[in-house]
Order: structure tokens, then C-alpha cells, then sequence
């Protein structure tokens, strides 16, 4: 059964709308964002060298391929 209250200037507030809208809002926060990332493959990045340095901000990170052809991410 849905509940309205009259609000004057013919606003009418459907409170059964607005909890379902509050649910449905909380249930969206709640799932982690799943769009696709831009890409970039780490060919463009490292060229044909091993290691690179990323300045973010102030700092400066070391982003290296290893042996085993994983990447590594050191300050």
C-alpha cells in the first residue's frame, strides 16, 4: 500500500517510491565498478628496456619486468 503526503504547491511525496529509490541507491554503492579500465600495453611503456621510472606527484616509482616476465612497482 503506498503512503503519499501532500507537501503543498501539488508536491505530492510518494514515500514508498523514495525508500525503494534510497534501496536501490545503497544496493549501487555497494557493487564495485566494473568498466573496463583504459589499456595500454606495456610494450608502449617499456620500449624495448626493462624498467621505467613513473613520477606521480612527488614521487618517483620504478615499475621493472622480471625475469619471469611479471611486473614489479618500487618507491
Amino acid at each position: 500500500m503506498s503512503m503519499s503526503t501532500n507537501l503543498g504547491n501539488d508536491a505530492v511525496f510518494d514515500r514508498d517510491a523514495q525508500a525503494q529509490s534510497d534501496k536501490s541507491d545503497r544496493s549501487r554503492r555497494a557493487v564495485p565498478d566494473t568498466r573496463p579500465a583504459d589499456t595500454i600495453d606495456s610494450r608502449t611503456i617499456f620500449g624495448t628496456g626493462k624498467e621505467v621510472a613513473i613520477r606521480h606527484g612527488d614521487q618517483v616509482y620504478r615499475l621493472r619486468i622480471t625475469r619471469h616476465g611479471r611486473l614489479i612497482l618500487n618507491k
